[in-house]
């Protein structure tokens, strides 16, 4: 959240200003995953949650309420 908050205060100027956000999806690895490849499949569910529940946020597969689980699935 640290790291996010810091990207949104700042502004680049290159021909214009622009306004970078960021959406960060977290996991916790777990010795049950069977490889790294799943550490990063639940990494990339939070990162579709933290993008399609507004973007600009962090989130983890656990924020997800049951409605969106599925649709962290499919990502």
């Amino acid at each position: 959240e640290r790291l996010r908050l810091a990207i949104d205060e700042m502004t680049y100027t290159l021909h214009c200003d622009l306004k970078v956000s960021l959406s960060i999806g977290i996991a916790a690895y777990s010795p049950e995953m069977p490889d790294a490849s799943s550490w990063l499949h639940e990494a990339d569910k939070a990162l579709y949650l933290a993008k399609s529940t507004g973007r600009n946020r962090v989130a983890s597969p656990q924020d997800a309420p049951p409605e969106l689980q599925s649709l962290g699935a499919q990502a």
